[in-house]
């Protein structure tokens, strides 16, 4: 089966090291992500959230679990699915990207859909997805700050 392969981008006005504590630390995503819970299913090696870390996220009766496999602080974070969708050789990859005004956020990922013909289906609906995420992630450090009203209905 063919893989698919996505990318979206999302700028925040906060700088990386802002950024960083509320992508890299597991408790922290059911501040600013739809979850209703998210945890470390078992620390990394070097860092809890760091390489090795898996993490498991629930939203209503769909339960994610992924194994961190690059730790960059302040710049990149992948993960592999390890279950919870029927997709194959998936990999995500968040890179935050300096710039003179905040951060770029890049979320991307490849995979391989095991049911075929459902590949363009689980792209875009990862997309969308993926979207939703980082302009959540974006927005987060000014609605922390009363900046910013974030519309809570993603939940």
């Amino acid at each position: 089966m063919k893989p698919q392969h996505l990318s979206v981008h999302a700028r925040s006005s906060a700088p990386p090291d802002v950024i960083w504590p509320l992508l890299s630390d597991v408790s922290t995503w059911t501040t600013w992500a739809p979850f209703e819970q998210a945890f470390l299913e078992q620390p990394g090696a070097d860092d809890p959230n760091g390489v090795g870390a898996v993490r498991q996220f629930h939203r209503g009766r769909y339960v994610t679990r992924e194994e961190i496999t690059e730790f960059v602080p302040g710049r990149r974070l992948t993960y592999h699915l390890l279950s919870g969708l029927p997709l194959d050789s998936y990999s995500a990859t968040v890179e935050l990207v300096p710039s003179d005004d905040g951060t770029d956020i890049v979320w991307s990922s490849t995979f391989v859909a095991r049911i075929p013909g459902t590949g363009a289906i689980f792209r875009r609906g990862m997309e969308r997805l993926y979207r939703q995420f980082a302009e959540l992630l974006a927005a987060a450090p000014d609605v922390a700050a009363g900046t910013h009203s974030l519309e809570r209905s993603h939940r």
